[in-house]
């Protein structure tokens, strides 16, 4: 596992390893985005390693996400909120990745 952030000069991040699971018998492809950020919160950057996927009928796979924002600008814990959509039938499911710092 590791730490669950670091810093890369001035900057904090951390890693989430996101796991998108098709569970129909039929391959399907999902689309993975950032939400905007939530009212309060740190600006931030978020990097998908795969914004779209297609994943073989009742198989699964792991996609890499990174949060990254200046260090002085994190004073507690917050979320970022990934969408991520079956881009056929446009169902949509939330999750929410809690980025930490010291």
């Amino acid at each position: 596992r590791g730490m669950p952030y670091t810093f890369e000069g001035d900057k904090l991040r951390n890693l989430f390893n996101v796991r998108v699971e098709n569970k129909r018998a039929e391959a399907r492809t999902f689309a993975l985005r950032a939400e905007p950020p939530a009212a309060g919160t740190p600006a931030r950057d978020v990097v998908v390693a795969q914004s779209e996927l297609k994943l073989e009928g009742l198989s699964d796979a792991t996609v890499p996400v990174f949060v990254s924002l200046p260090a002085a600008a994190f004073d507690e814990p917050f979320p970022v909120t990934l969408a991520v959509t079956e881009t056929a039938s446009g169902q949509t499911t939330l999750v929410e990745l809690r980025v930490l710092g010291p």
